[in-house]
């Protein structure tokens, strides 16, 4: 914060989950995450696959880097009031999301599929 601002009002927390994780494994824990009653969401989207943007011509694939670092980031609201049940539950579900477990190999390089939430 620069020194002559006075007041700051935060209203998300940015987790970048690693390179171990790809697009499907955030949405997985995105998912146990709601299973759990913790808001989570897919925050950042990349500039150039903005709706203005794409109407320029841009795509997926044009700035790979920008588009795997965002699709490793879950966004945390600070307005909620979390248990410290539910802070644990966070952590250990950032380290290995439980729809993920029990798959093998790499997950950034992993295709998409079907999660099954255990209930």
């Amino acid at each position: 914060m620069a020194p002559e601002v006075t007041e700051m009002y935060w209203f998300l927390y940015l987790v970048h989950l690693g390179t171990r994780f790809s697009r499907s494994s955030r949405d997985a824990i995105i998912e146990d995450l709601r299973v759990e009653k913790v808001e989570a969401a897919a925050y950042c989207s990349p500039l150039h696959l903005q709706r203005h943007y794409f109407e320029l011509g841009y795509r997926r694939g044009n700035f790979l880097v920008t588009e795997k670092v965002a699709d490793r980031v879950v966004a945390l609201p600070f307005h909620s009031h979390l248990t410290e049940d539910q802070i644990a539950f966070i952590v250990a579900t950032m380290k290995t999301p439980r729809s993920m477990s029990g798959r093998s190999g790499d997950l950034l390089n992993q295709p998409s599929r079907t999660k099954q939430i255990e209930k």
